[in-house]
């Protein structure tokens, strides 16, 4: 989107691709402009009340053969956790009834704006739509697509993933040795290795990193195999936040360490591909 048939709204457009360098961040995550600078990651822009991203243990996060995602809000559980294996074989029907937007969500063609607007129904039909560019058709829809790329994407994060017998612990000596170039940007803005790494929830467990102008926040949800590399990888809900201003961004990542002691982050579309 953003070309000359583009007929979302003023503000819209403005919490979409402003920076040529923003466009591969922004191809893997969600934009919107919202009341809070610095928006907590455990409040999904959404039209009910706000969902927590829980962890089972605070601080180290062990990893068992029975891996568990935890995100409260999100989960049709007591807890907001199921095994990753029940996530795999019910799919959307696990889904809490808040999970998604009461309101019809309807996405316009990327490019032709000749092409009727569509309006979602299911997950498998927002995937769909998503890898061939598909987006909200006003701010109304912007929000709710936000909780259809939250609640549909760790569907398709978990599709595939597989557990890991064997998998490091995330705590807080491996946050700390975190490569800061490696987390998400926005246009020209990195963070730099002398930015300040805080954990700022226990449960959930959130991690941020302080910059200059933006500050990133990460929550962990679960570890299992989620790229297909044998390794275990650490997914996270991440955002990314002006501390100035109304833009923000969020998504998924990873926390993969590497072999050389080296820890790193990635973002991930779970629409891609």
């Amino acid at each position: 989107m953003g070309n000359d048939g583009d007929k979302r709204p003023p503000n819209a457009k403005q919490a979409g691709l402003v920076a040529a360098g923003a466009a591969v961040v922004a191809a893997v995550s969600v934009t919107f402009m919202g009341k809070d600078p610095v928006p907590n990651i455990s409040e999904p822009v959404n039209d009910t009340p706000p969902a927590t991203i829980r962890t089972p243990n605070p601080d180290v996060v062990e990893v068992s053969l029975e891996t568990q995602v935890c995100v409260d809000g999100l989960l049709a559980t007591d807890t907001g956790c199921a095994a990753l294996s029940d996530i795999q074989t019910v799919g959307q029907g696990l889904l809490s009834e808040r999970a998604l937007p009461s309101q019809p969500l309807r996405l316009v063609h990327p490019t032709d704006t000749g092409v009727e607007p569509k309006t979602v129904e299911s997950c498998a039909m927002y995937a769909e739509l998503k890898r061939e560019g598909w987006g909200g058709m006003s701010s109304a829809d912007m929000r709710r697509e936000a909780r259809f790329y939250r609640a549909c994407g760790l569907l398709r994060l978990t599709e595939n993933a597989d557990p890991m017998p064997v998998a490091p612990a995330l705590n807080r000596d491996v946050m700390q040795s975190l490569d800061r170039d490696t987390l998400p940007t926005f246009g020209e803005v990195r963070f730099d290795a002398s930015d300040e790494l805080t954990k700022e929830g226990e449960r959930p467990a959130i991690w941020a990193v302080d910059g200059d102008s933006y500050i990133c926040r990460m929550a962990y949800l679960a570890t299992a195999d989620f790229n297909a590399d044998g390794s275990a990888d650490h997914l996270m809900e991440w955002a990314l936040a002006a501390k100035e201003g109304s833009f923000r961004e969020t998504g998924f990542g990873l926390i993969e360490m590497r072999p050389s002691g080296r820890t790193t982050f990635s973002v991930i579309d779970p629409f891609a591909g």
